[in-house]
């Protein structure tokens, strides 16, 4: 299954320990998210 990551699920999933990020993490699918999510993480980025 090919899965679609918004931009702040990406994001929330790297800012704190969550259920998000355990599934991110052991997911065995294929994530795709939108080239855009690397500059919004870094603009973010503390």
């Amino acid at each position: 299954m090919n899965i679609v990551l918004d931009t702040n699920v990406l994001i929330s999933a790297l800012i704190k320990k969550s259920e998000k990020r355990r599934l991110i993490i052991e997911l065995e699918d294929e994530l795709f998210f939108p080239s855009i999510s690397f500059k919004e993480v870094h603009k973010h980025k503390t």
